[in-house]
């Protein structure tokens, strides 16, 4: 099998031709600054509400579920941070708080979290635009 050269570039990054992998952080390498992705989220169920074989869970143990998370991929900005909780930037300039023993991290290179919340941010801005509420 071989990869072939596109004539065009795809993106906008510096060079396109290096591979860019988000990584899995610990909460010890955060700073303030870093983009982030949440790539899966933890739901909890009280046991009494799980259907499904709840006979063999105590009554006050929780069912943990992992899940992707709907916003998997969305380059988050670490605006500020009191361990186990994140202050977040996503690309509309919406600012939430993360609890990081509920979801799972990935560190996003900068450049390329730069270049998709720019880009992100405008199509948003352009899909506005073009409403006539």
């Amino acid at each position: 099998m071989s990869i072939q050269q596109i004539d065009e570039p795809i993106t906008q990054l510096s060079d396109p031709t290096v591979l860019k992998v988000s990584r899995t952080v610990c909460p010890e390498d955060l700073a303030v600054g870093d983009y982030l992705a949440v790539s899966t989220e933890v739901i909890e169920f009280p046991s009494f509400m799980w259907t499904f074989e709840s006979g063999h869970l105590p009554p006050d143990e929780a069912v943990r579920i992992k899940r992707a998370s709907p916003t998997s991929g969305r380059p988050l900005e670490v605006i500020g941070i009191c361990l186990p909780f994140l202050l977040v930037e996503d690309p509309f300039g919406k600012v939430m708080s993360l609890d990081i023993r509920q979801v799972e991290l990935l560190k996003l290179d900068g450049e390329y979290a730069r270049l998709a919340r720019k880009k992100l941010k405008k199509g948003s801005a352009s899909k506005r635009a073009g409403c006539d509420l």
